[in-house]
C-alpha cells in the first residue's frame, strides 16, 4: 500500500490561520452530530430541489471518518497558503463562497433529477488548491510517503512545489472526468470547486485584494518576479498614516507657534526666534505675525550688539509685509553701508524704494547714503557677498 499526505510549507503567513483551524474543529463537531443526534437533510445538497441553505452547510458535512480526514489535510495545508494572505474574515468569505458558486452551480445542473446528492468540503478543498496555485507557485509542500510492504512501512519525505502538486492533484481529477465522460461524480465535483477558486485568486490579484510579494503566478507570467504591488489595503493604510502625520504635524506646529508667542509676549525675542527657526526648518510656509517682526526688528536695531540680527529679519519682513517697507528698507541699507562695509548691497536695497513716496527727510538720507556707497566703493572697498 502506498499513501502520500504533506506535513507542511514554506509559503509565508502574514495571518495566523484561525479561521482554518476553527473549520476543521466545525467539521469534526458537525460529523459528530451526525453520527449521533443526525442532521436533518435539509442542509445535505439535494438534486432535483433549489436550496441555497445547503449551498453553505453541505459544504461541513461529510461521509464518515475518512471522507472527513482526507478533507481536513486539504483544509489545514491549503488553508493555511489562503488565509495566511488575506486574514480570517476574507478566507471565511472566500471559503463558503467557494462552497455557494460550486454547490449553486451542481444544484442547478441537477434540478431535474429524481434522486442524489452531494456533501463535504471536497470542492472547497480543490478551489483552496487552485488558489494557492496562483499565489503561491513557487512555494514548496513537505510531502511524507508511506509504502507498506509485507506490513513493514518505508517512509520518505521529499518536498514538491505547490503549482506541481496542484497540477498532478486537479490534472488526475480531470483525468478521471473525462473518461467518465464529464458525467456527476467526485472528480466533476472537485473541478467545479477548482473554477471558482482559480477565478477569485485571479480577480483579488487584478483588484490587488491580496499582497504576494510578486511572487504570483500573474507576476511571473508577466516577468516581474518578486515585484511588489501595494495592495488597496495598503494604499489605504499609507493614506491614514499620511493623514495621521499631518494632524501630528499640525499639532506639534500649532503648539510650537504658541511657544514662540508667549516668549514673544514675554520679551524673550531670542527665545522666541530660535524657537521658530527650528519650526521653519520643518515647516518653510509659515512666517512670523506683523507685530512680531516690528518689535523684533525695532527692539534688536536699537541695540548695537545686535544690530546686525535685524538684516535677515529684514529681509524676510520685506518678502511677506508692505505696511513698513519704506521704513526698514531705509534702515537695511543703512546697515549694509555702515555696519557691514557692503555699499553695493546698501545700493541694491535703496533702488527697491519709491523715490515720490519719501518725505523730504528721507529723500535726504537717502542722497547722503547714496554718496557714502559710492565713495566706499571708489575708495576700493573690497565686499564679500554671501
Amino acid at each position: 500500500m502506498l499513501f502520500f499526505f504533506p506535513t507542511g510549507t514554506d509559503a509565508p503567513l502574514y495571518h495566523w490561520p484561525f479561521a482554518t483551524g476553527g473549520l476543521i474543529v466545525f467539521n469534526i463537531l458537525m460529523l459528530i452530530l451526525e453520527f449521533t443526534v443526525g442532521i436533518p437533510s435539509i442542509f445535505m445538497l439535494n438534486y432535483g430541489e433549489f436550496n441555497p441553505i445547503s449551498w453553505f452547510t453541505s459544504v461541513c458535512m461529510h461521509a464518515g471518518i475518512g471522507h472527513l480526514i482526507g478533507n481536513i489535510i486539504g483544509i489545514a495545508l491549503f488553508g493555511w497558503i489562503v488565509e495566511g494572505k488575506i486574514g480570517w474574515w476574507r478566507f471565511l468569505l472566500v471559503y463558503f463562497g467557494i462552497g455557494a458558486v460550486s454547490c449553486a452551480f451542481e444544484q442547478t445542473i441537477m434540478l431535474f433529477a429524481e434522486s442524489g446528492g452531494s456533501l463535504g468540503a471536497s470542492g472547497v478543498v480543490f478551489g483552496l488548491i487552485a488558489m494557492a496555485m496562483i499565489w503561491a507557485p513557487e512555494n514548496e509542500v513537505f510531502m511524507t510517503m508511506v509504502f507498506i510492504i509485507f506490513f513493514r512501512p518505508i517512509i520518505h519525505h521529499f518536498e514538491v512545489s505547490v503549482s506541481t502538486l496542484g497540477f498532478v492533484v486537479i490534472g488526475m481529477e480531470f483525468l478521471i472526468a473525462g473518461v467518465t465522460g464529464f458525467h456527476m461524480s467526485s472528480a466533476v465535483l472537485h473541478l467545479m470547486g477548482a473554477v471558482p477558486g482559480f477565478a477569485i485568486a485571479y480577480l483579488m490579484i487584478r483588484w490587488r485584494r491580496v499582497d504576494c510579494d510578486g511572487y504570483d503566478f500573474i507576476s511571473l507570467l508577466k516577468g516581474k518576479r518578486g515585484q511588489r504591488t501595494l495592495t488597496v489595503a495598503d494604499e489605504k493604510a499609507a493614506k491614514v498614516e499620511l493623514k495621521q502625520a499631518k494632524i501630528e504635524a499640525r499639532t506639534e506646529l500649532e503648539n510650537g507657534l504658541a511657544m514662540v508667542d508667549k516668549y514673544f509676549n514675554s520679551g524673550h525675542y531670542d527665545l522666541a526666534l530660535n524657537r521658530f527657526k527650528m519650526l521653519r526648518k520643518k515647516n518653510h510656509s509659515i512666517v512670523m505675525t506683523h507685530p512680531q517682526y516690528v518689535a523684533i526688528i525695532k527692539a534688536y536695531g536699537a541695540d548695537d550688539s545686535t544690530k546686525l540680527k535685524t538684516v535677515p529679519l529684514i529681509e524676510s519682513y520685506l518678502e511677506n509685509y508692505d505696511q513698513h517697507r519704506t521704513t526698514f528698507s531705509l534702515m537695511l541699507a543703512r546697515i549694509h553701508v555702515l555696519v557691514q562695509d557692503r555699499p553695493r548691497r546698501g545700493l541694491k536695497v535703496l533702488k527697491t524704494l519709491d523715490w515720490h513716496t519719501l518725505t523730504d527727510k528721507q529723500k535726504d538720507f537717502v542722497r547722503r547714503l547714496v554718496q557714502r556707497a559710492n565713495k566706499m566703493i571708489e575708495d576700493g572697498v573690497l565686499e564679500v557677498d554671501d
